[in-house]
């Protein structure tokens, strides 16, 4: 009796550190029925599209099965590394600059979507040259613009992976439970401090960012239209024309007006990136034009993959507030955690901005103080509204 005693708690803590490395199923199906039936308000008319990837297929399926409850048509469709990087790599860049075909029928066909997907293994990305990337988002741009017309929702549990961890030197156990958490949120909570944001933004003129790292920004935002991601799209997001969702979600977006942004930024909050990860990056801008860009960490990936685009790559595209109290900096989703101020160089055309670009890159500011027209809605990183 006694040596049973004893071998038994050996093992118990084994089954329980296994156990947090993934989800059980009582929470995957918690999250699809909250991606299917308060995020998206799938419908017994609806036709869903979801797209999965080898390492989602296990949350796609429970969403497969809580839309197919609601009542709705659904169609999954398929991809992998093993599929996207010969392509990217290897396929003539005609061919990966040419729209795919289907693709643009599927976004007609389908009444909604949820992406559950991503890349597996970042780590390839960094073999990408600077033209091959510009050839293949060139092709998808037509399919990215069909989608802004498709209710949808992203589920970020795609981009939490083993590979992603190790790529970037995460925790996978620790992201991957702050991102279920942030998932698991109250989210009329944030949708109500969200409101209150947005009517000052709706309604300001100027944004002034300030921190203590040398941050201290101005630009206009009169006449922009302000979105609000509270992981919801109701009927009034509808009529906006509010129909894009993300989980974990929380944020309020802009676009500044493109020639008003003068001063500089400094982003502290490290950001990955096409397989590498970079800190502190400084963007300093005069007349709407960035006139530094600069940082640490595997920064020269990232001024590689600048130099390789174009179009309207030197302004701000994006400019955004977190308001997700349970989400934590550190990992990816660093726009959503409360009090964030996030910066988006690049292209914004499908959300009421002017750039035209084949770049984006975004990263956040953790201590900032933002005042609309004056009066601080953030401060010191801390939600004030």
């Amino acid at each position: 009796m006694p040596k049973r005693a004893r071998a038994r708690p050996k093992k118990k803590p084994k089954r329980r550190a296994a156990a947090k490395a993934a989800l059980s199923g009582a929470t995957l199906n918690r999250i699809a029925n909250l991606v299917v039936n308060q995020c998206l308000k799938v419908k017994d008319t609806d036709s869903v599209w979801i797209y999965a990837t080898r390492h989602t297929l296990e949350p796609a399926t429970r969403i497969v099965h809580a839309a197919r409850q609601a009542g709705a048509d659904t169609l999954v469709t398929y991809d992998s590394d093993d599929i996207w990087y010969p392509a990217v790599l290897k396929l003539p860049t005609d061919w990966l600059r040419q729209p795919s075909q289907l693709s643009l029928k599927l976004h007609e066909a389908a009444s909604a979507a949820i992406w559950v997907g991503g890349v597996e293994d970042p780590s390839r990305l960094k073999r990408i040259p600077a033209d091959r990337w510009a050839a293949n988002e060139e092709g998808a741009r037509p399919a990215a613009e069909a989608a802004e017309k498709l209710p949808s929702v992203e589920v970020g549990l795609g981009m939490v992976t083993p590979q992603r961890a190790k790529t970037y030197g995460f925790n996978y156990r620790d992201w991957l439970g702050a991102v279920s958490g942030a998932i698991a949120v109250d989210y009329k909570g944030i949708s109500d401090k969200g409101r209150a944001l947005e009517q000052r933004l709706a309604f300001g003129r100027e944004v002034h960012v300030t921190a203590p790292n040398g941050t201290d920004v101005r630009f206009r935002i009169e006449g922009r239209p302000v979105r609000l991601d509270d992981g919801i799209i109701d009927e009034e997001d509808r009529r906006k024309g509010a129909i894009h969702a993300s989980l974990p979600a929380g944020s309020l977006n802009l676009c500044p007006i493109e020639e008003s942004v003068e001063g500089t930024v400094v982003l502290d909050v490290p950001q990955p990136i096409m397989g590498v990860k970079v800190q502190d990056v400084a963007l300093s801008f005069s007349g709407g034009r960035l006139t530094r860009l600069e940082g640490k960490g595997a920064f020269k990936r990232l001024r590689e993959f600048y130099d390789g685009q174009g179009g309207d790559k030197d302004r701000l595209g994006y400019f955004s507030i977190g308001l997700n109290p349970k989400a934590k900096y550190g990992f990816i989703h660093n726009h959503i955690v409360a009090g964030a101020a996030s910066f988006v160089l690049g292209d914004n055309h499908l959300d009421g901005g002017s750039n035209r670009s084949s770049f984006n890159f975004g990263a956040s500011l953790s201590g900032a103080t933002v005042e609309v027209d004056g009066i601080p809605v953030v401060k010191d990183g801390r939600l004030v509204v």
